[in-house]
């Protein structure tokens, strides 16, 4: 299954960076373990992507977005993470709120 890791929350069309809270984020971090390998791969593993909407979560580690993709939620970067002191937990919060 897809991982990101070093992620923030971004929102908008110049992707500014949101709190947890925000329900119109987006996350922005390096994917790993993508499933398309090979000729028609998507992504390599560390490159840079930006999710489509998160919506909720399915597993307790596991965040889905908009477009139907599931990615393994790793840690935030570290400047993400001063900004917003556990922000990771306080995500976690607010999408089981949703739980799909």
């Amino acid at each position: 299954m897809r991982r990101i890791e070093n992620w923030s929350l971004v929102a908008g069309q110049f992707h500014s960076i949101q709190s947890p809270e925000d329900a119109r984020t987006s996350l922005f971090g390096e994917v790993y373990d993508h499933e398309l390998k090979g000729k028609y791969h998507r992504f390599d593993d560390g490159e840079k992507s930006i999710t489509s909407k998160v919506i909720g979560i399915e597993l307790p580690d596991v965040i889905q977005v908009l477009s139907g993709s599931k990615y393994v939620l790793g840690n935030p970067t570290a400047e993400y993470e001063r900004e917003y002191p556990d922000a990771r937990k306080r995500l976690m919060e607010r999408l089981s709120k949703c739980q799909l």
